[in-house]
């Protein structure tokens, strides 16, 4: 499962690239949470999830199979505070 959220995100990112398609201010804007939230990810920080999402916001999500749903807090505190190897879903890479 892990991985399929891994290999999600590396095709988002491949398919926006962090490179402007345009300089419309509404696509540019709507970009910098995208790349925040792909940074937490791959930084394993919260930071970057609090900087990413309104205050307010309940992110949804399954887990083992059932739908959740956390606060910011909740979702920023997740991270594990190091980056994640892509593939594994683990800190630890072998490889």
């Amino acid at each position: 499962m892990r991985t399929l959220h891994a290999l999600a995100i590396l095709a988002v990112w491949l398919a926006f690239g962090g490179r402007a398609r345009s300089d419309d201010a509404a696509e540019t804007g709507a970009r910098v949470p995208l790349e925040l939230y792909l940074k937490g990810h791959a930084a394993g920080d919260g930071e970057h999830f609090r900087k990413a999402f309104h205050a307010d916001a309940k992110i949804q999500g399954i887990r083992d199979g059932k739908l959740v749903a956390r606060t910011r807090e909740e979702f920023a505190a997740g991270a594990p505070g190091k980056p994640i190897c892509l593939g594994t879903g683990s800190s630890e890479c072998t490889h």
